[in-house]
């Protein structure tokens, strides 16, 4: 039967064969370089042996060969990576064999550097067929001068359209198909459907001829419904299979959609090719003018929409006019709103962003995952995230800045001289250059559960791991910062940020103590009056041209261990200290002074553990410096439909942020020791 059909052009690579490079060898070591004469090469075309496709077994018939003397060389299959051009094509004895020049370009002069040194490059090329027979399991047929046996595609008529180089053949085929034309050809099919070939019968010694009359053919016996059902179990298999295998992790879900609707196998390669195009020509998202004091700081177009006024309006509107979605969230307006707000800082592998788009209630992270769709899962996330960061006193102690570079440099002038008197003309001051260099580093955070764990969870277990991931993720700043202060890092002058002598020029003692009966338990009239030398040291420094650097200061944190924590309330809090005297910190009306616990500082040594910290917060720049990298994979997930769902029955939810900080602005905060 001759039928007609259209076959994608991409279908049409064809790879596996030796390259060969003619041209002068690489002159020894120690002597002058010989011209090149010769920027040839040759190659075996095709064998005409049987290659594997990922539709199965494939056969070009030599004899059926149309073809050119004169054919593009190209690299990958790629139209725009032109390297040379054959001036011979001819079959052979070895199959079908091509010869010519290379070009003098950037592209080709590399490929014969690299085959000097010994690489192995691989030749493929383009058939577009014209005729093509489909053999049918178990039927001979004649190819090539061999007998070969079906199931098997002979192209019996074909052009050959171009040649190529590639690192891999046919097992590395499919990613040069990845930028191929998506064209189509229209070709004749013709289907050998005949039984497998018979031997006739030998005839004994003495028998007669058989009757040539033509005998009625016994019934078929009627097939057996096993082997029915295995034959097409088998049949499924081959086609399912080299769909998922040609999947990266985030189109499996595409694959599992191909293989539902029963897409046929070379429409569901093409799509997914189609798919991996797409990917690979997105533009990045450009950045920004800067904002801050970084040399990298930016913000992307995704960061900007999600910062427009009408974008959070919209998305509420969404919420109250949807009633699927606000089940999909169990309620949580704050989490979908952290999920539209951080769209563009998450990653999700076995699923695609089309199947998120359309997730609803139902789509639960396998079967008893309370209350967490695909969406939810990351709304969740980002808004546990938010909502730790913003209860932080990172956020009252240091300036953040978004960077995009491995190494930030936050630069700052020295301060403005005070005025002087005018002695007949100006007197021009040079101002001095401050930096701090910030690496910021990378950390992550990643859990793992098994399948049937989540599947089992009736209490919403996993949920609450997600939050505590987000706050562990959260804390980072804090855990950062506190390490930084009991450190006693260096400052931007080159001294300890904590020092009773600053180098800068002004007046700077900020390692300060105070006496007390018991340091270890100090009385709430100890604690103020601790307090109000921090402040009285603060107000008193000097900037580096010698006028006072906290003038108009109002706004202080005093950040303390855990043990300090009830004198520190009282001295703030109560109207009279524990002396029975009046307590001046709460009668100053024109200073505000906030109390922070960090029970992250060390409260057990000898001298850390009787320390305590004070910060003017209110100034343009703060104490301390956030440099932090806006990424898009902060947070990521491998759900039940990506490679380790499969084969590991593993989901995973991780975290990662590229960040650090630094002490900065020494002048603007004080340590306190108790002795």
């Amino acid at each position: 039967m001759t039928t007609t059909k259209k076959v994608k052009l991409s279908d049409c690579r064809i790879g596996g064969v030796t390259f060969e490079v003619l041209a002068d060898p690489k002159p020894a070591e120690g002597q002058p370089p010989e011209p090149q004469v010769r920027r040839e090469w040759s190659m075996v075309a095709n064998t005409g042996a049987t290659m594997a496709r990922w539709w199965g077994s494939l056969v070009l018939d030599l004899e059926g060969a149309k073809y050119g003397q004169r054919l593009a060389l190209l690299l990958d299959h790629d139209t725009q990576a032109r390297i040379g051009y054959s001036t011979k094509v001819e079959r052979t004895k070895r199959g079908l064999e091509a010869k010519g020049k290379l070009l003098s370009n950037e592209a080709a002069s590399q490929v014969l550097s690299e085959s000097r040194e010994g690489f192995p490059w691989q030749a493929s090329l383009m058939a577009v067929p014209t005729v093509i027979e489909e053999v049918n399991p178990n039927v001979r047929v004649s190819v090539n001068g061999q007998e070969m046996v079906g199931p098997l595609t002979v192209f019996r008529q074909w052009t050959l359209r171009e040649l190529t180089l590639t690192v891999l053949g046919a097992d590395g085929d499919t990613s040069a198909e990845a930028f191929a034309e998506d064209g189509e050809v229209e070709v004749q099919t013709m289907t050998t459907k005949k039984d497998a070939i018979e031997e006739p019968a030998k005839l004994s010694a003495g028998q007669a001829e058989p009757d040539p009359k033509p005998q009625p053919k016994a019934p078929a016996p009627l097939p057996n419904p096993e082997v029915l059902a295995a034959e097409r179990e088998t049949a499924e298999r081959t086609r399912c299979s080299p769909i998922l295998r040609h999947c990266a992790p985030e189109q499996v879900m595409l694959g599992h959609r191909l293989i539902r609707d029963n897409v046929p196998m070379a429409d569901a390669l093409s799509q997914i090719l189609r798919d991996t195009r797409e990917r690979l020509t997105v533009p990045a998202t450009p950045a920004t003018a800067p904002h801050g004091n970084g040399n990298g700081s930016g913000q992307s177009e995704a960061q900007r929409f999600a910062a427009m006024p009408e974008a959070p309006e919209k998305w509420k509107a969404e919420w109250e006019a949807q009633p699927k979605l606000r089940a999909e969230f169990l309620g949580e307006e704050k989490a979908w709103l952290a999920f539209k707000r951080n769209a563009h800082r998450f990653k999700m592998y076995g699923r695609s962003e089309e199947s998120l788009l359309i997730a609803t209630a139902a789509e639960k992270l396998t079967g008893g995952l309370v209350g967490l769709s695909p969406r939810n899962i990351i709304g969740t996330y980002f808004w546990a995230l938010e909502e730790t960061q913003a209860a932080s006193w990172v956020n009252l102690i240091a300036t953040k800045l978004t960077v995009t570079q491995p190494t930030e440099l936050s630069k700052w002038l020295s301060s403005v001289p005070a005025m002087q008197k005018w002695t007949g003309e100006r007197r021009m001051k040079a101002l001095k250059d401050f930096e701090l260099s910030i690496i910021p580093d990378k950390f992550e955070n990643t859990l793992g559960f098994d399948v049937d764990d989540v599947r089992r969870d009736q209490t919403g277990q996993v949920a609450l791991k997600i939050r505590e991931l987000a706050q562990k993720a959260a804390t980072l700043e804090q855990r950062l910062f506190t390490t930084l202060l009991e450190a006693n890092a260096n400052g931007y002058d080159g001294a300890a940020f904590f020092a009773d002598t600053h180098l800068h020029g002004g007046t700077v003692d900020n390692n300060l103590s105070y006496t007390c009966t018991a340091p270890d338990t100090p009385t709430s009239a100890e604690m103020v009056g601790a307090i109000l030398a921090s402040i009285q040291a603060i107000l008193g420094f000097t900037d580096d041209s010698g006028d006072p650097a906290n003038e108009f200061a109002k706004q202080f944190v005093v950040m303390v261990p855990t043990k300090f924590w009830s004198a520190t309330k009282a001295a703030l809090m109560n109207d009279f200290t524990s002396a029975g005297v009046s307590n001046t910190l709460k009668t100053m009306n024109d200073i505000s002074i906030v109390p922070v616990v960090n029970v992250r500082l060390n409260g057990t040594a000898v001298a850390a553990g009787r320390r305590f910290y004070v910060f003017r917060t209110d100034a343009p720049i703060k104490p301390c410096i956030w440099a932090e990298e806006t990424i898009g994979d902060g947070f990521k997930t491998q759900d039940e439909n990506s490679f380790d769902g499969f084969w590991k029955d593993r989901i995973a939810m991780g975290a990662k942020r590229i960040a650090n900080g630094v002490l900065g602005r020494f002048e603007m905060c004080a340590r306190m020791g108790l002795a």
